[in-house]
């Protein structure tokens, strides 16, 4: 504060804050009242007295006098250069500062005759030091800046009397800066930046932390007003009123006794001395910005930044004339709420507090994170097929994408980096930290430096390593780098032969880096963030590169994370807060013993859950669950018995902490699994950290776990939970003993021998490439039958001495590894376990694929996991006695099979980690079993193909369970033989992969059989129960393609299914006859809606009824009387994309005629929806609509997986009916508002007109300049190297040219245009266009690439409409060799010759004749009023004309066709066509069209390629 004057008055003001008590201590909902959501700062007008606004004027210069007022501002006088190289002199000149007109000019000017070199230039920089000096409040200037290359005009505030110490540890508040305002960006358009930013941190360079703001306008242009508002911990920018930034102190994350767990937010920070210990340590206090300071208005000439961007350097002509700071006035006001802290005053909006991450304007600072304590072991994967969500793979500087590729079978997906900047320097590795993470706010990525204290002791960085390529010097060395807290945590590199061998060229490798010798070498192990692995600096030209299994882990016996269970807890009790009711464990069929609770006492409103306090029934023991705070999770699952009347969308979770000091009130649907609470268990879990952080709970001291429907809203509700624990997701015991174990490390039980039944072989231990010894088998007689095992009764080479397993058969598993070498002829479906007790008096025989993993054995190591207990339910078995194992291909089966099995052993189920589907040794030494990767469910885009193989190209494919790859001519199919009718599933093909539950999809495929006859085809798990939905398809002896329409949810009970272990499967064993297949496929339908008849009643509905209507489910709903619309509701949770085209049909009628609300929207918060509103009348109706996923009102795209189609029926009374419900994606389309019929609605800018109730996008450019100085973009999500097809309509001034195109919408600007000749009449052009730079062939995409349009190179008017682009892979290419690879096959007729190594068609046209008596086609399926896209090259001998497009190949011939103008160079040729014929308009199309070319009308030679013929799927 200053210390005159001026001084703000620090008033101290009550502020009222309002609790609503539910009951007893610690119950309550808190309304604060000092965080207000004004839409426009409450300020004291300028003259007026007494005001009660929020901002009292304390301090202003209007600038209405006829000098500058010498009272309130200084003038800097230096040639200084302010610090940042600029190149002005500073002075107190009236032709560089002065008031006239009732506003302050800072001009800065070039000197008569200079040239613009240092010194050459004069401005004024003016302050309030010591005039006008202030500790919070709102500081704001309305003001036109200067433009130019060079113009940096600033508004900024310094601290008065730098408490903290010089430059940065004081502060620096810049209120706005901006750099060469009008000037042209790298993209061509114009500058118009402004920037809000903070300088802190313990110097002597600067830590800064801000945010750009593009206004849409030249700020030099026009007046505008800048401002902050700041107040204790928080500074807020704004332009025009309109909130661009947040800034905050950091925020500490704390138990109650002050341990530190890290930062909830990292924002700015001071360096200070701790009074107490004399140290220099981080502060992250309010401090520095907590004293007074001072204002700065000042216009510099160039500098490090201004002329490091733009044009570069200093336009000296700019500033001949000089560039002039226009400033209206600068006004100071304080908060009257609280002077003192400048709170209770805030003009803030929506996501001002939510972070620039996740969509909001709170903007992540630099503060340095504090050291932790060290906590439990805390291994993370980084990488293992998959990457960590919150790491990324990383070129530092070197230009190239890490990407994943394919290694051999074992490995699969490994990730492989290459230097591509030659010798430039770059590093590689893995990352977090956020500028290196996705931006985008729906991405779940955040940065996570990871604590490895508590792995100090034999804990390591690991990673496997492959050269594949060599950097080309010989003398390079390789390194490991790993570095902590984005540097600030200390960096430590050294050689890589430190932690393992030299790199080999095609060798894998693994290294182990001691986390103690990281820690020696001065990292902050507690807060790592980077892995790096790379050639030594600046000589990996040629390097290339694979990383595997990168993980920070721990070699460790017992380590585990410590469980704290509540709902098992004695020292908590059962608890309704205010409801009357006596909350009781009742036994549950799915869950055995839980907890139910009672609302009983209507909505007079209550709280429920656990209580530890004596008050309350518990014993007063709280939980301390500081041990995995960081890392940790409260999870619980609960079950609604009766839902609360207002549905089941407010349910809260609350936790209290030391007797209600602490507290932290949630809604469940924020739970990381984002559901809603339902009729069905679910899981519902929270990181500890997040609890914390939205909150004040102290995780020291937890008392008060509370799960219930909102305050006053849970009349009559019943609702179970079951296992409410803190805990760490995936964490478990240490490890335990094998009770048995019968095979491992190379050898068999001391008690027990390898051994053949029946078959005359001899088990024996071989080494194996992956697993080292293991025990093989094989079966050497022939289908004559035998049994395989192990055998522990002394007739057969064992002791006598069997195993007793009884102390294990409630959580007891009998497991082990198997392979096989060389399959039984009968495939591997049938492969059985039998276990045999007390000399064959007891035994059990089952098939290994109805083990836990439900799998088949293949040539790949494979675990089998049988619970004991299932085992003796299936049999006679008695665990006390279990003397035999025998593992075999089912009897009399099993010729020639040969087969390996490993880690054989009976084991504590519910303590052990799985068993590794790898095997558990190698070499024959004895190794602890690693936890196994569960596999992941991997989640297909719409339309994304699921098969693998499909098409049978690989005949040693693994990817079928059986049948045989055949040759037929040039393709491959798979044959499987039927000679003996039997179950359907006797013969099976199928492929094992993962579908999601309840969600449809297509199946494709062809298929002949050597007779009539049919098969079963479809969907369905690869284990028990086996739910599937199929359908019987009837084949014939030629070729047919079948399309099925199946869902994931079971034909037969209408159960949904879905996982990493389902499949795609054909039945072919009820019938004899051969049959083969081809060209499978399996994609996510584009059809969303799920059991959209009703087959199923209401299961994937939210809520209602059905009734059968002519042996026809519909739904129905009765509304008796009228209220909100919503009060009566149908939905379905749908996965929507924001901004994205779906159509919406169903069929729908009334008992009366009425209204309802149809379309789609959120599922939660802020429930934005797109809909109509629909008349029904009592027929039934069909309604069609086309829906946009942006808000009706705002316009906001939304759209993620809790989104739904809706029908809103409660507005009106009478009876409404429903049926066949579908919502279909539209057809890959990227653009909305593809139209302008929402004005310029999600493009960059931009006029538009209507005319004839059409709307369309114009520009008249009036002066010709760069092309993009006139621009029309829209942002869309581009992939890489993919193809797209663009088309649109466009007119303008005859014969100008455009350029239009995809690319990317930041530098470095790749992209793929074509030019654009315009005539005055509406035209449709299309193009095909790859991501791939026109210039580099660089390939370019990522989720900020557009579609662009760039006018600004010629004069004249320019109009477009209707433009879209839509992914190649949308389509179906329908012409066959189109490329003439195959000769001329599939065409009518023709030449085809070689043009190098390429094959074209050819034609020579001696006499012009009929277009047609020289032509080119292709017979094939068109449908009538369709819309394609015809694509090919052409050229000729001389420059001509022909005919291209598509028709029948019959009379009356009708055609859609172009003239394709041809030259002697090859040129591409797309258009879109209809088959609506050109003359008649009449629809046309069948399976004896064509796509043509007529060619006879000119001479010359023709040559054409590549003919293609898109249809949108």
């Amino acid at each position: 504060m200053n210390k005159n004057m001026n001084k703000l008055t620090k008033l101290a003001s009550a502020m009222s804050v309002f609790v609503l008590t539910a009951c007893g201590s610690g119950v309550e909902t808190n309304t604060n009242t000092q965080s207000v959501n004004p839409t426009q700062p409450n300020v004291q007008p300028v003259g007026e007295q007494n005001s009660d606004a929020d901002w009292r004027l304390v301090w202003n210069d209007e600038f209405d006098g006829a000098a500058i007022d010498a009272a309130k501002w200084n003038h800097e006088v230096n040639c200084d250069g302010g610090g940042n190289q600029e190149r002005q002199c500073y002075t107190d000149a009236p032709d560089n500062s002065y008031v006239s007109d009732g506003s302050l000019k800072i001009v800065a000017k070039l000197n008569d005759g200079a040239e613009g070199n240092d010194d050459d230039f004069t401005s004024a920089r003016m302050t309030t030091q010591n005039k006008g000096d202030f500790t919070y409040g709102r500081v704001e200037m309305r003001a036109k800046l200067p433009e130019g290359q060079g113009a940096w005009p600033a508004f900024w505030m310094m601290p008065t009397d730098s408490v903290y110490g010089g430059w940065p540890k004081s502060g620096e508040i810049d209120i706005m800066e901006a750099v060469n305002l009008g000037t042209a960006r790298a993209d061509g358009s114009a500058e118009s930046n402004i920037y809000g930013t903070i300088h802190y941190g313990a110097g002597p360079g600067s830590d800064f932390s801000g945010a750009a703001h593009t206004p849409g306008i030249n700020p030099a242009d026009s007046f505008n007003t800048y401002a902050i508002e700041w107040q204790e911990g928080e500074i807020r920018w704004y332009f025009n009123n309109v909130l661009y930034a947040t800034q905050r102190q950091s925020k500490l994350r704390t138990t109650g006794d002050g341990t530190i767990l890290g930062l909830s937010h990292r924002g700015w920070y001071a360096e200070l001395y701790d009074v107490a210990t004399g140290q220099l340590g981080t502060d992250y206090s309010p401090a520095p910005f907590d004293q007074d300071f001072f204002m700065i208005l000042n216009v510099a000439v160039g500098g490090q930044w201004p002329e490091s961007v733009n044009e570069g350097g200093v336009d000296a002509a700019a500033f001949a004339e000089g560039q002039t700071l226009e400033v209206d006035y600068v006004r100071v006001y304080e908060c009257t709420a609280d002077p003192l802290t400048g709170r209770g005053c805030e003009t803030v909006t929506p996501g001002y507090d939510v972070d620039v991450a996740d969509g909001g304007k709170l903007v992540e600072g630099r503060a340095p994170a504090p050291t932790l304590v060290a906590g439990a072991p805390n291994p993370i994967t980084i990488f293992d097929d998959a990457v960590d969500v919150n790491w990324v793979a990383w070129d530092c500087c070197g230009g190239s994408t890490p990407g994943l590729v394919a290694d051999d079978a074992e490995r699969g997906e490994v990730y492989e980096f290459a230097v591509e900047n030659g010798n430039d320097g770059t590093v590689f590795g893995f990352v977090t930290r956020s500028a290196f993470l996705s931006s985008d706010p729906t991405s779940p990525s955040r940065a996570t430096p990871h604590n490895a204290l508590g792995m100090i002791d034999g804990g390591y960085v690991t990673f496997d390593l492959k050269v594949t390529s060599a950097p080309a010097n010989p003398d390079s060395v390789w390194k490991f780098k790993i570095e902590a807290d984005e540097a600030a945590g200390g960096a430590w590199e050294a050689d890589l032969t430190t932690f393992g061998p030299a790199p080999v060229v095609g060798e894998w490798a693994t290294y182990r880096v001691p986390l103690q010798d990281v820690a020696d070498n001065g990292v902050d192990i507690s807060l790592l963030d980077i892995i790096m692995v790379f050639p030594a600096w600046q000589t990996g030209d040629g390097a290339v590169f694979r990383m595997d299994n990168v993980a920070i882990a721990q070699d460790t016996t017992g380590a585990s994370f410590p469980e704290f269970p509540v709902s098992t807890n004695t020292n908590w009790a059962l608890w309704d807060c205010c409801g009357g009711s006596t909350p009781e464990l009742v036994n549950d069929a799915d869950k055995g013993s839980v907890a139910e609770f009672k609302v009983l006492n209507g909505n007079s409103g209550t709280v429920l859950g656990w209580n530890a306090r004596t008050t309350d029934g518990g014993t007063g023991e709280t939980l301390n669950v500081t041990e995995i705070a960081s890392n940790g999770v409260l999870s619980f699952d609960l079950k609604v018995i009766n839902a609360p009347a207002g549905g089941n969308e407010a349910w809260m979770l609350k936790v209290e902490s030391g007797g209600a000091t602490g507290a932290t009130e949630v809604n469940l649907n924020t739970s990381s699994e984002g559901a809603n609470p339902s009729d069905a268990w679910q899981t519902f879990s929270f990181p500890i950290a997040d609890l914390m952080d939205r909150g004040s709970i102290d995780p020291s001291d937890l008392d008060v776990i509370m799960i219930f429907p909102a305050w006053g809203t849970g009349a009559d509700t019943v609702f179970r939970v079951a296992d409410v624990k803190f805990h760490v997701p995936g964490s478990g015991a240490a490890p335990v003993e094998p009770l048995a174990t019968f095979i491992d490390a190379g050898a068999v039980n001391e008690n027990w021998a390898l051994w053949d039944c029946c078959g005359g072989s001899t088990p024996e231990f071989v080494n194996d490439d992956t697993n080292g010894q293991v025990a093989e088998f094989k079966v050497l007689n022939g289908n004559s039958g035998t049994v395989l095992g192990l055998n522990s009764r002394t007739t057969d080479g064992g002791t006598g001495i069997s195993v007793d397993a009884t102390s294990l058969l409630a959580t007891g598993v009998f497991r082990f590894d198997l392979k096989v070498m060389t399959a039984p002829a009968a495939g591997n479906e049938a492969w059985m376990l039998k276990v045999e007790s007390g000399g064959a008096t007891g035994a059990v025989e089952i098939n290994l694929n109805t083990s836990n993993e439900g799998v088949n054995p293949s040539d790949a190591w494979q675990t089998f996991t049988f619970n004991l207990v299932d085992l003796l339910d299936a049999g006679t078995l008695d665990p006390s006695d279990i003397d035999v194992i025998m593992v075999f291909p089912a009897w009399g089966t099993g010729a020639d099979a040969a087969f390996r099995i490993d880690n054989m052993e009976i084991i504590d189920g519910s303590a052990a980690p799985s068993a590794p589907s790898t095997g558990g040794n190698t070499g024959g030494e004895n190794n602890e079993p690693e936890e196994p990767a569960e596999p992941e469910p991997v989640v297909y885009a719409i339309g994304q193909e699921i098969i693998v193989d499909g098409s049978f190209d690989n005949a040693e494919s693994s990817a079928w369970t059986a049948g045989t790859v055949t040759a037929e001519g040039d393709n491959n199919t798979l044959v499987s033989q039927v000679s003996s009718a039997g179950d359907p599933w006797s013969v099976n093909v199928s492929q094992v992969l993962t579908l999601e539950p309840a969600t449809n999809y297509t199946l494709t495929f062809k298929a002949k059989a050597s007779q009539a006859r049919n098969i079963i085809a479809g969907i369905g798990q690869n284990a028990a129960p086996y739910y599937s939905d199929t359908e019987v398809v009837a084949l014939t002896t030629e070729w047919a393609e079948y399309t099925l329409h199946v869902a994931s949810v079971d034909l037969t009970t209408g159960e949904a299914f879905g996982d990493a272990n389902s499949r795609a499967l054909f039945d072919l064993g009820a019938e004899i006859g051969d049959v083969t297949l081809d060209d499978v496929s399996l994609t996510k339908s584009t059809q969303l809606v799920v059991d959209s008849g009703f087959d199923y009643g209401v299961t994937y509905w939210n809520a209602g009824a059905t009734v059968a209507e002519d042996e026809n489910n519909v739904y129905t709903a009765e509304v008796t009387a009228a209220g909100d619309p919503w009060s009566v509701n149908l939905s379905q949770v749908l996965t929507l994309v924001p901004s994205k085209s779906y159509e919406v049909s169903f069929k729908a009628k009334a008992s009366q005629d009425r209204t309802m609300i149809a379309g789609l929207g959120l599922n939660a918060a802020p429930y934005h929806s797109s809909t109509e509103t629909v008349s029904l009348t009592t027929e039934w109706q069909t309604f069609t609509y086309t829906f946009v996923t942006n808000d009706d009102t705002t316009g906001t795209p939304y759209g993620d997986d809790n989104s739904r189609v809706l029908f809103d029926m409660g507005a009106e009374v009478g009876t409404v009916f429903i049926d066949d419900v579908t919502v279909t994606a539209l057809s890959g389309e990227l653009l909305v508002n593809r139209g302008f019929d929402e004005g310029n609605t999600s493009w960059n800018g931009g006029e538009v007109v209507t005319a004839d109730d059409n709307s369309y996008f114009t520009a008249n450019v009036a002066t010709a300049g760069d092309p993009w100085s006139v621009n029309l973009s829209q942002v869309v999500t581009l992939t890489p190297s993919a193809d797209y097809i663009l088309t649109f309509k466009a007119k303008g001034t005859a014969d100008r040219t455009m350029i239009a195109g995809i690319g990317l919408n930041a530098a470095p600007y790749h992209s793929t245009t074509k030019s654009v000749t315009l005539n005055a009449e509406w035209t449709t052009y299309t193009f095909m266009l790859s991501a791939i730079d026109d210039s580099t062939g660089t390939p370019y995409g990522d989720d900020n690439s557009r579609v662009l349009f760039d006018m600004g190179a010629d004069v004249g008017e320019v109009s477009l409409d209707d433009i879209s682009l839509v992914p190649v892979t949308a389509y179906n290419q329908l012409v066959t060799n189109s490329d003439f690879a195959a000769d001329i096959t599939g065409w009518n007729a023709g030449t085809i010759i070689s043009e190098g190594d390429n094959a074209l068609y050819q034609a020579d046209v001696t006499t012009a004749g009929d277009p047609w008596s020289v032509n080119l086609s292709q017979v094939l399926t068109l449908v009538p009023s369709q819309k394609y896209v015809m694509t090919f090259k052409a050229k000729a001998s001389v420059e001509r004309t022909m005919i291209a497009g598509v028709g029948l190949n019959a009379a009356p011939y009708h055609s859609s066709t172009a003239i394709a103008g041809l030259t002697t160079e090859w040129q591409t040729f797309t258009y879109t066509l209809v088959t609506n014929d050109d003359t008649t308009g009449t629809p046309y199309g069948d399976d004896n069209s064509r796509v043509l070319f007529d060619m006879g009308a000119e001479v010359g030679v023709v040559s054409i390629d590549d003919v293609k013929l898109f249809a949108k799927k």
